[in-house]
């Protein structure tokens, strides 16, 4: 490389030291640096909600809130709840539905196992 050559080494984010630290573990067990987990996982989260507006237009995410997820569904709002190790979606009043599905693939579920 030629000296005065400027090399684009993209963008920096500052995690939390907790959060780097994890993150650092992860990519331990897979072989991987830091920057590579976090760049394929920031992909695949990109990737996903791409995905996600495609099989399911109409539904987006609204919020999670102590042991339930909002789902909009077009001018509806459909509570998942956590029951029993199962979810549960008061809108259609069963534990097998578009909603449930899309919510299983929401981020957010995660927080509602640590409830």
């Amino acid at each position: 490389m030629e000296v005065g050559t400027l090399v684009n080494r993209g963008k920096t984010i500052e995690l939390d030291p907790e959060l780097y630290e994890k993150f650092q573990n992860k990519a331990d067990l897979k072989g991987q640096t830091v920057k590579s987990y976090v760049q394929e996982l920031l992909s695949m989260y990109l990737d996903r909600e791409d995905v996600l507006e495609q099989l399911s237009p109409a539904l987006s995410f609204i919020s999670y809130d102590k042991d339930k997820i909002l789902i909009r569904d077009k001018n509806r709002i459909a509570d998942i709840w956590l029951k029993n190790s199962k979810l549960f979606c008061d809108l259609c009043q069963n534990d097998d539905c578009p909603h449930i599905h899309y919510a299983m693939a929401c981020l957010e579920l995660g927080k509602l196992k640590k409830k």
